[in-house]
């Protein structure tokens, strides 16, 4: 095709735009490594295959071997920082430093452990004996940079979520991940040991208030003079996060007494109309009270709300309130209280129910009890429901 088509007239053919020689290339080079893994892997039977020049990919077997290892897998590097060193350690152990792959074969491993970014800078190079070094060197040049990895580990050290509550999942992921990336700044040969006060200080600021009480009362038996090691730290948080495993357990005594505890006082507090969706409670609503019963019914019921108590739930049949209509002593708000008119023969609605707020002292009075009741009601009814 070179041969064939002159330069200038190259552009005009797909073959040349889109570069399909080099594409083919490295799938013909793909397949022969692969190829050769396989027969590599795979001797011929009554042949000898020296265990040395097997790659170390694959598991070492021979008959004195009495357990067979698991296949080493490298795992992806997609450009991210943190995740080079690792990645550079293991990669280079098993491919880089292997004398029985000739470069052709690590370049094909190279390319096929690398996603996202880090593949993106290889792409364009294919895979040859030649292009290897050239391939190793440019991705060490991009990603092996210290000060950005120290970076990476300190940001993610010191931005770590601050706990709102004592959680064993909390806990322990504060935890997990300060040890993590003090040890890998440990592997980068920068000296972490006289640290502990600075992350003593970082981690007790990312606790929660009541874990933060409990360090602090635990700190008592230290003289004012001495100053806590990230050890005892280490140590408080394991202890910590396993009580609160205990605690936290299904059909934990305690955790269901805890749970009670913090559903009453939240819904002690949150009280929203269903009509109008502010903090009030719905039969002390302003704009119900515009409607007639029978528009205060047909809301009623087309919110599935006790015709009783007017809380969604339950019917009148399972509630559990005592109080009943003021009017005629009938198991429905006071509300939703209508009279039978023999002349028209309509229900029409109560002129005491639907009037606007009384003045009189006595009304004023009742009603106050009434809310006092209501609320006291749907407060142990939907504490009830949670727990």
């Amino acid at each position: 095709m070179l041969k064939l088509v002159p330069k200038q007239e190259r552009s005009q053919y797909e073959y040349f735009t889109k570069d399909y020689f080099t594409e083919l290339e490295e799938k013909v080079v793909d397949m022969k490594a692969n190829m050769m893994d396989f027969m590599m892997a795979s001797p011929a039977k009554g042949s000898e295959t020296n265990p040395s020049s097997l790659p170390s990919t694959f598991a070492s077997s021979s008959a004195h071997d009495e357990v067979k290892l698991p296949k080493i897998n490298i795992p992806q590097f997609s450009g991210d920082y943190h995740e080079w060193t690792s990645f550079q350690d293991l990669y280079v152990s098993l491919i880089h430093n292997k004398s029985t792959l000739n470069k052709v074969q690590k370049m094909h491993y190279l390319k096929s452990c690398l996603s996202g970014a880090a593949e993106q800078l290889l792409k364009h190079i294919p895979i040859t004996e030649n292009n290897y070094d050239t391939a190793w060197e440019t991705l060490k040049q991009r990603f092996n940079n210290k000060r950005i990895i120290v970076n990476t580990i300190l940001s993610r050290l010191i931005n770590q979520r601050k706990l709102t509550s004592g959680t064993t999942k909390g806990l322990r992921d504060l935890l997990d991940t300060t040890n993590e990336c003090l040890n890998k700044l440990k592997n980068l040969q920068i000296t972490v040991e006289s640290w502990d006060i600075l992350i003593i200080y970082l981690i007790v600021n990312k606790l929660d208030q009541e874990s933060h009480k409990e360090w602090e009362q635990d700190l008592g038996r230290l003289k004012i003079s001495e100053l806590p090691k990230l050890e005892m730290l280490t140590t408080f948080l394991e202890k910590r996060f396993r009580i609160l495993e205990m605690i936290q357990q299904p059909g934990s005594t305690l955790s269901n007494s805890a749970v009670k505890q913090r559903t009453f006082h939240t819904n002690t507090v949150e009280h929203t109309c269903a009509f109008c969706n502010q903090d009030h409670l719905l039969y002390t609503c302003k704009e119900f009270g515009k409607l007639s019963v029978e528009k205060r019914v047909e809301y009623v019921q087309g919110a599935r709300l006790c015709f009783n108590c007017l809380v969604p739930g339950h019917s009148v049949k399972f509630c559990k309130q005592k109080s009943s209509c003021r009017r005629c002593g009938r198991r429905h708000h006071s509300l939703l209280h209508s009279t039978w008119n023999k002349q028209s023969g309509n229900y029409t609605k109560d002129p005491v129910t639907s009037a606007p707020p009384s003045d009189n002292k006595e009304d004023i009075k009742e009603e106050k009890e009434d809310k006092i009741k209501s609320i006291l009601f749907l407060t142990s009814l939907l504490g009830g429901k949670r727990c």
